[in-house]
């Protein structure tokens, strides 16, 4: 994953998620939920655990508790 930090900014959200999904599921690993927004927020909100919902969807907060 070093090639996604070293690659020419800006690189946008749909990029980072698309990339890393396709890599997780190359080695038989869960994709992760990644932020949907803007980069350069000055206020982040993170959640502890993505449910079934938000992994189906590859976005945090659209689950029954979103």
């Amino acid at each position: 994953m070093s090639d996604i930090i070293s690659s020419p900014l800006p690189i946008t959200i749909s990029q980072l998620r698309r990339d890393y999904t396709e890599r997780a599921r190359a080695v038989g690993l869960q994709p992760i939920v990644l932020m949907d927004g803007s980069l350069s927020c000055e206020i982040a909100i993170v959640g502890e655990a993505p449910g079934v919902r938000e992994v189906e969807l590859g976005s945090p907060f659209v689950g029954g508790s979103g």
